[in-house]
C-alpha cells in the first residue's frame, strides 16, 4: 500500500479515482459478483502501483489462493462492507500520495481478512 501510494503516477492515480467512483456508485447491497469484481480490480490496482514486479507477482499468488477462502465462506461473513470501506481509504490514499495512511489501511485491511476467514472457518 505505501510503496502504490508513493510511485503510483498521474494516469494510475486517476484509475484509482475512477476505482473510488465505481465503489461509490455500487448499489447499496451489491451482489457477491459486484463485489468480488470491485475487490479484484483494486487489489490489482494497488499491486501494480507499487512498481515492482516481482512483488506484484509474489501478491498475485497470494490474491488468487486468498480468492478461493473468499469464495468459499462469502455468504458466511458478515463485515463485508468493512472491506469495501477499506478498499475505498486505500484507494484515496493511493490517489492522494499518503503512503503511511495507504499502509496503515492495508494492515488493517490485511489483519480483519485474517480474523473474518478464522470465525468463519
Amino acid at each position: 500500500g505505501r510503496l502504490a501510494a508513493e510511485r503510483a503516477g498521474a494516469a494510475q492515480r486517476e484509475h484509482a479515482a475512477a476505482l473510488l467512483a465505481r465503489i461509490e456508485a455500487r448499489r447499496p447491497h451489491a451482489g457477491q459478483t459486484e463485489l468480488m469484481e470491485l475487490d479484484q480490480l483494486v487489489h490489482r490496482h494497488v499491486h501494480a502501483c507499487a512498481g515492482n514486479a516481482y512483488l506484484q507477482a509474489t501478491l498475485e499468488e497470494y490474491f488468487v489462493l486468498s480468492l478461493r477462502l473468499w469464495f468459499l465462506v462469502l455468504e458466511r461473513l458478515e463485515h463485508l462492507e468493512q472491506a469495501v470501506q477499506q478498499h475505498h481509504d486505500v484507494l484515496v490514499a493511493l490517489r492522494d500520495g499518503l503512503g503511511d495512511q495507504a499502509e496503515q489501511v492495508m494492515q488493517r485491511h490485511i489483519s480483519d481478512f485474517e480474523q473474518e476467514i478464522r470465525r468463519v472457518l
